[in-house]
């Protein structure tokens, strides 16, 4: 039997994490799967499938459960082989991309 402070901090955790995981609200996919193919498909592959070996995969969505912020910085930054998009592509174009590979993950 769980206790009454047990309840509430299991209650605020998945509270916590149903924010972080939670698709971008106003978020335009549409713009997104414009924005994936003009800079993300050569390496990215037109469904999410990596093209390289050590591209991350999308069409598996664990690879989408990072929170919207810490996605954002990883492309802004670059990250591995993957080149930085600071001053090429701006936050709300990231949050779009990130919600069109979220929808397209869930297929």
């Amino acid at each position: 039997m769980l206790h009454k402070t047990d309840r509430l901090f299991a209650a605020a955790t998945l509270f916590f994490l149903s924010a972080l995981m939670a698709p971008s609200q106003a978020a335009d996919t549409s713009q997104g799967s414009r924005l994936y193919a003009k800079h993300c498909v050569r390496c990215h592959g037109a469904n999410g499938s990596a093209t390289f070996p050590g591209v991350p995969d999308f069409r598996r969505s664990n690879n989408l459960f990072k929170s919207d912020q810490v996605l954002v910085q990883t492309v802004l930054n670059g990250s591995g082989m993957m080149p930085a998009f600071n001053g090429i592509l701006e936050e709300k174009d990231i949050l779009d991309v990130i919600a069109y590979l979220r929808m397209i993950s869930q297929r």
